[in-house]
């Protein structure tokens, strides 16, 4: 369920985009592990401006598991930009 007040939009170059449901449900996940605002990242931000570490990216992995079902264990580690 997405939370009120959650918009599934996101800036990009300055534009307001809409999200498909499953990029609201990701970045709804990261927000949560990350403890940000979704406002505060964006599609092509890099893990180290989060500081995020190998131990996060498996709390990553994990809370997606939860909400998505089985995924690659190296999934993040591959596509990090």
């Amino acid at each position: 369920m997405i939370d009120e007040g959650f918009a599934p939009h996101l800036l990009i170059g300055g534009l307001q985009q809409p999200l498909h449901p499953v990029e609201v449900r990701v970045a709804r996940v990261f927000s949560e592990v990350l403890k940000r605002p979704v406002s505060e990242m964006g599609p092509h931000d890099t893990f180290e401006r989060f500081g995020v570490d190998s131990l996060l990216v498996i709390s990553l992995t994990t809370r997606l598991e939860k909400e998505f079902g089985p995924v690659p264990k190296p999934l993040l580690f591959e596509h990090n930009p």
